[in-house]
């Protein structure tokens, strides 16, 4: 082999080398990556929730207005019946933070933390809500349609003492 050759083959050998390592470290970084949902729960301690939004208008909240205008539940046995709009089970008005549940599984003012949202409280129940499923306010019908339905976990800071 002559000098020229040689240097070649080190550089590339060099590359070889340096791509590997690359390689290995980019696995081991992408281990956690791939991991599920359930997963990553199960090592933080945090449970998997159905997570849903709602918002404070009609289409979430089962409202409509009776013919003098103002808001009235829109189905079920309070159907007709006048409806304090933004005001959640526990008497507080929803805000960025106010979540609903089933309150047979989280009691109200049970405190959480989910990803993307940020920390919250159970202050509102829903009929739709039931079992491990809550439902996150937003102050518009389009941010609540943005976050959507997920999968994903949620960690209980503290349980709540209502009902």
């Amino acid at each position: 082999m002559h000098g020229r050759d040689r240097a070649v083959s080190r550089r590339s050998a060099a590359r070889i080398f340096f791509r590997a390592a690359l390689c290995a470290s980019a696995a081991a970084l992408c281990a956690s990556c791939g991991r599920s949902d359930r997963q990553k729960a199960e090592e933080t301690g945090e449970e998997l929730w159905e997570v849903t939004a709602y918002c404070n208008c009609e289409k979430c909240c089962d409202w409509e207005k009776d013919a003098a205008g103002r808001p009235v539940w829109s189905k079920g046995p309070q159907k007709g019946k006048p409806k304090a709009v933004g005001v959640t089970a526990s008497g507080r008005t929803a805000r960025k933070g106010t979540v609903a549940a089933d309150t047979r599984v989280l009691p109200l003012g049970t405190r959480l933390w989910v990803e993307g949202y940020g920390e919250c409280s159970v202050d509102d129940r829903g009929g739709a809500i039931k079992g491990r499923h809550i439902d996150l306010w937003f102050p518009s019908h389009k941010e609540a349609k943005e976050w959507g339905r997920r999968m994903m976990p949620v960690r209980i800071i503290e349980k709540g003492g209502g009902k």
